[in-house]
């Protein structure tokens, strides 16, 4: 198998845990429902992790690295992580 079809390959296979929440979301209530946003955040926040990851990858790659990317990817997945663990707790302090 040629690199760029697993490379496909898995990327298609990637969506379907995405699309696969998202229905649940939106089709399913109550706590099916929950549980699929839930899912979704976590999902989607993985992806970021892994994008993030990426960017390492190729940074590594060239001979005179770029420190404000390694900070940048560092500093958004972060973020993404902070906000989805503090996300429950601010919207329970607001309401």
């Amino acid at each position: 198998m040629q690199n760029r079809t697993v490379m496909l390959g898995l990327g298609y296979a990637g969506l379907l845990p995405f699309y696969g929440f998202l229905a649940g979301a939106w089709l399913l209530a109550d706590w099916p429902g929950a549980v699929s946003v839930q899912g979704f955040v976590m999902y989607s926040l993985g992806i970021l992790c892994f994008l993030g990851g990426t960017i390492w990858g190729r940074v590594q790659s060239v001979e005179e690295p770029l420190m404000a990317r390694l900070l940048i990817s560092n500093g958004v997945v972060l973020f993404a992580v902070t906000a989805v663990l503090t996300a429950k707790v601010w919207l329970a302090a607001v309401a």
